[in-house]
């Protein structure tokens, strides 16, 4: 167990389905055996911090990172931002960007989207973002950035 007492196994099971390339081209790095070791050091990145020191790296070594390349990062820091508020999904059915958090039922949801923007519906079950076109992806980042920091301050205020 983590110090929130979440077992870890608990805390990897989350689902990230969003509509974006997520990979490594082959004409971009055409060794299996170092694409296969990329896809290894990508899937065991901890930090957001860590995510940029690795596209730098791949930026370095490889040249300008192909869409699915950035998709594949992006996807990394959803579930490591997801993780962080205990999210179980991070799924876009029909349009929405839905983030599917097991304490919704008990906290004040009204206020919960008053605070996260006038485009946000928080549910018993989960938060929804509309997924606009040009800035679901950027918006999404900010919905779990704001979410963590809320969790962050509610622990401060109980110690």
């Amino acid at each position: 167990p983590t110090e929130d007492n979440t077992p870890a196994s608990a805390r990897e099971r989350i689902i990230i389905d969003l509509p974006i390339p997520a990979y490594i081209p082959t004409d971009w790095i055409p060794e299996m055996a170092l694409r296969l070791q990329l896809y290894r050091r990508i899937g065991n990145i901890q930090t957001v911090e860590d995510i940029e020191v690795m596209k730098q790296e791949l930026l370095d070594r490889f040249g300008q990172l192909p869409s699915a390349v950035d998709g594949l990062l992006y996807q990394i820091e959803v579930k490591i931002l997801a993780q962080a508020i205990n999210a179980s999904h991070v799924i876009m059915p029909r349009g929405h960007i839905l983030v599917k958090l097991p304490y919704l039922a008990s906290v004040d949801r009204e206020a919960l989207a008053l605070d996260l923007g006038e485009d946000i519906e928080v549910t018993r079950t989960d938060v929804q973002i509309p997924a606009e076109q040009d800035i679901w992806q950027w918006r999404l980042l900010d919905i779990l950035n704001q979410l963590h920091e809320g969790i962050q301050l509610e622990a401060t205020k109980v110690d």
